[in-house]
């Protein structure tokens, strides 16, 4: 069925906007992030970090199609703030070059933009500190002869809890908590705010009238 979205009331659709209000955590920092992760399995894990800081997921699902970049590109064209866009991916042939991929194409297609990119999963440093478990570099793929011996690792063994941390620590960078926790009191009172005005419509609101 199609239908049109209407309201019963002024209140029905106050009430609406007051549970689909949210705050742009970002809209008055000096700095944008974006979160870019290679496997869409890992995406509800990662989710309940970037979505209570305001932040976009992409999930790229390795080689990111160039529509998708171009339509990234394209939002960040305008952007004067530095971008800052922070990556995870298996550690292996194509994880790595998939993430120089999103770069280079991302770069070249929003040139002005002030880019800062970062690796933050996996890395050479984590699989020795956390003692990852390796695999074999899977010989189908075309870059493993350049590869070499170096192990590879997927991200799945980075723990949920470890993963999190990592990116919250990466948006830490540029927003802290305590900053994120105030913005969202504002919203709680914004919200009440448009729940009030949803009450008074209810309770007796009258369109204008027009003496013609």
């Amino acid at each position: 069925m199609i239908e049109p979205h209407a309201y019963d009331s002024v209140a029905d659709a106050l009430e609406e906007c007051a549970d689909n209000y949210r705050v742009n955590l970002w809209k008055d920092m000096d700095c944008l992030v974006q979160v870019w992760l290679e496997k869409d399995a890992l995406s509800g894990v990662v989710d309940q970090v970037t979505l209570a800081y305001g932040e976009p997921l992409m999930v790229a699902r390795g080689y990111s199609s160039l529509s998708f970049l171009y339509e990234q590109a394209q939002e960040l064209d305008s952007e004067t703030r530095p971008v800052f866009v922070y990556l995870l991916g298996d550690h292996d042939p194509s994880g790595v070059n998939a993430h120089e991929s999103i770069e280079a194409t991302l770069r070249d297609m929003a040139p002005d933009v002030e880019f800062t990119f970062k690796r933050i999963a996996v890395t050479p440093a984590q699989i020795t500190k956390w003692k990852l478990p390796t695999r074999p570099t899977k010989e189908n793929d075309s870059r493993a002869s350049a590869w070499g011996d170096v192990p590879s690792v997927e991200l799945d063994a980075i723990s949920p809890k470890r993963l999190r941390k990592l990116v919250e620590d990466a948006i830490n960078e540029h927003m802290t908590a305590d900053h994120r926790d105030g913005l969202r009191e504002s919203e709680v009172a914004d919200r009440e705010t448009i729940r009030q005005l949803a009450m008074d419509a209810d309770g007796g609101y009258e369109p204008p009238t027009t003496d013609l």
